[in-house]
């Protein structure tokens, strides 16, 4: 009888100890779920910056063609032609860097979506195992249940010898 009981706790512990782990896994996954979605908002604003700054090159790369064309009609002008020559320059220069930017969000979003399969296999992974851990409770439980009943009725049996 105390065999059965300590094999029972046992079975118990063992069951506590694989909810625990799915509990575990389920925040852990949770956890990268909320960072995943973090990282494609600032995926997602960074893009729009992105955006915004194509937006301002245009409209300095349709300034500086305005610029040529004025700078053509008065031979004059010419430290106005140096000055937008060295603004455009910036501005390819700043064109540059939110290029690099961009390659480093996409590069980060590859790794994002790497870590988002991985955290999905392991997720569904962890998920079997729970469900193989609750069907060999229950059907631990079942035994113990149906080893109690033949317990009970040879003892029965015994009293009533």
């Amino acid at each position: 009888m105390d065999k059965i009981k300590e094999k029972l706790n046992a079975l118990r512990d063992e069951a506590e100890k694989a909810r625990a782990r799915a509990d575990d896994a389920e925040a852990q996954a949770a956890s990268y779920k909320d960072e995943l979605s973090k990282k494609d908002q600032e995926i997602f604003t960074l893009n729009n910056k992105i955006a915004n700054l194509e937006m301002d090159i245009s409209r300095a790369d349709k300034r500086n063609e305005e610029l040529t064309i004025a700078k053509n009609e008065s031979d004059g002008d010419r430290t106005r032609l140096e000055e937008l020559q060295r603004k455009l320059q910036m501005v390819e220069e700043n064109l540059e860097e939110k290029e690099r930017l961009l390659n480093e969000t996409n590069q980060k979003l590859r790794t994002l979506e790497l870590q988002t399969e991985q955290l999905d296999r392991q997720c569904t992974r962890l998920e079997g195992e729970r469900t193989e851990l609750e069907n060999k409770l229950n059907e631990m439980t079942e035994k113990y249940n149906q080893t109690k009943s033949e317990l009970e009725n040879t003892l029965q049996g015994l009293e009533d010898l």
